[in-house]
């Protein structure tokens, strides 16, 4: 009798722990309310830096067997403002918003956007090039110390920006932190380094999307209208909703601006609790889906005759330096989405095929999710290292600070030639054909 009774109560407690657990799993998929820490993970290009996830750096045991003979980083700039058209989309909002019959006290919080800082980096887009640059000092100390001399920077050394000056302003926060300690200048001891900006519209290594007229030309043109669908699959439901709960005729253009407004409430300031309360989740990983789309293709593999090649110049300046080890020691570029999108596509990094007969599944399987690598201030490394025994040559090459298998190597210490091989094809391009009208 104890023993049936004893059994009974097993399979009891068994369905209620079974129970308990899909009441949770339920609530945790149906659960609509956004968080600050889950949206943080969906921000696309404008999600911050993962600076959180290093720490606890500590010298790279890879200087043990080989010596690093040259590294050469391409950077995009740090958490910045938003832009001017995206100043006066969040003003327009909180103008129509003001007009509606729904209860809204969040509009007071939300931050006054300043027309007068557009664009221009924030504290924490310093600090995420600050932090970087500080990084690779305790990663790579010895390197960093020889190119220095009394206080002066080695011309092994070079840094170029765009014309903008959010990509300067990054730069020389990644060199203040780089090179702390290294110079002669106040209780500090900094150092005063040279930051190249090229000329907008002539620069075809960093913005060369400005040098190339058929991009100009058609880049946006064919991208609006691959990406025409989304209006009916997506924003008009999102419209149509937050027309009836706020009393107000939202277009699908409001909608986008409203997530524009949510990106940078979160990024700028932490703020889930304004613009984002208008959007439930599922919408928020459409809206982050849509932008992922319009960056594949404006700037990626969606339109191949247009982007495939528009990095060719930087990928060609890449392999001339790693053949020039003795000149050429550290090179930095600082620059935009517009630089590391294309600049990914010619290495053939995060190649996914979205169209608007993509499946749920493979949506939501992509790797191509800007969340996930395109955020503010993602890089790539390239690194030459020479075997201390052997003398041979080999490549490691990291991406936002974490080492990765890169395509045609067979390990993640790639040897030069093995590299190469997989670069020959990539860089026997053209930019000024491939751009040309």
């Amino acid at each position: 009798m104890f023993r049936l009774f004893s059994h009974l109560w097993s399979v009891l407690a068994l369905f209620i722990a079974l129970a308990s657990f899909n009441k949770v799993e339920a609530k945790k998929h149906n659960d609509t309310s956004i968080t600050l820490g889950w949206i943080m993970d969906h921000m696309g290009s404008s999600t911050n830096y993962p600076s959180y996830k290093f720490r606890h750096t500590v010298k790279d045991d890879i200087t043990k067997e080989y010596d690093l003979e040259q590294i050469q980083m391409i950077i995009r700039h740090g958490t910045r403002y938003p832009v001017s058209g995206d100043v006066e989309a969040i003003h327009d909002s909180i103008a129509k918003l003001k007009e509606s019959k729904a209860h809204l006290p969040w509009l007071k919080a939300v931050h006054d956007y300043n027309m007068y800082y557009e664009g221009l980096l924030n504290s924490r887009g310093q600090m995420e090039h600050y932090l970087m640059g500080q990084r690779l000092a305790i990663r790579y100390p010895e390197f960093i110390k020889n190119l220095t001399y009394e206080g002066i920077i080695s011309p092994q050394f070079t840094a170029y920006s765009s014309w903008s000056t959010r990509t300067s302003q990054s730069g020389h926060s990644f060199c203040m932190g780089a090179f702390k300690g290294q110079g002669h200048l106040g209780s500090d001891h900094a150092m005063g380094v040279p930051l190249l900006s090229y000329q907008e519209n002539n620069d075809t290594l960093i913005a060369f999307h400005k040098a190339c007229p058929k991009w100009k030309k058609y880049g946006k043109s064919i991208t609006k209208e691959k990406t025409e669908f989304v209006h009916d699959k997506y924003l008009k439901p999102i419209a149509s909703r937050l027309s009836g709960n706020l009393g107000l005729n939202i277009s699908t253009d409001d909608v986008e601006n409203f997530y524009s407004a949510c990106q940078a409430e979160v990024s700028l300031y932490q703020k889930a609790n304004t613009f984002c309360q208008l959007l439930t989740k599922q919408d928020v990983l459409n809206l982050e889906y849509i932008e992922d789309l319009k960056h594949y293709y404006k700037y990626s593999y969606g339109i191949p005759e247009l982007n495939e090649d528009m990095a060719c110049d930087l990928g060609k300046d890449l392999i001339e330096n790693m053949n020039n080890t003795i000149d050429v020691k550290l090179n930095l570029k600082f620059g935009h989405t517009e630089t590391l999108l294309p600049f990914r596509t010619l290495l053939g990094l995060y190649n996914d095929t979205l169209s608007s007969s993509s499946t749920e599944s493979e949506i939501e399987h992509r790797s191509f999710k800007l969340s996930k690598f395109g955020f503010y201030a993602n890089n790539l490394m390239f690194q030459v290292l020479k075997h201390k025994s052997t003398k041979e040559k080999f490549v490691r090459v990291m991406e936002n600070e974490e080492v990765i298998l890169f395509p045609g190597c067979k390990q993640k210490v790639c040897p030069i030639d093995q590299f190469y091989a997989y670069m020959k094809p990539r860089i026997s391009c053209d930019f000024t054909k491939n751009c040309s009208l």
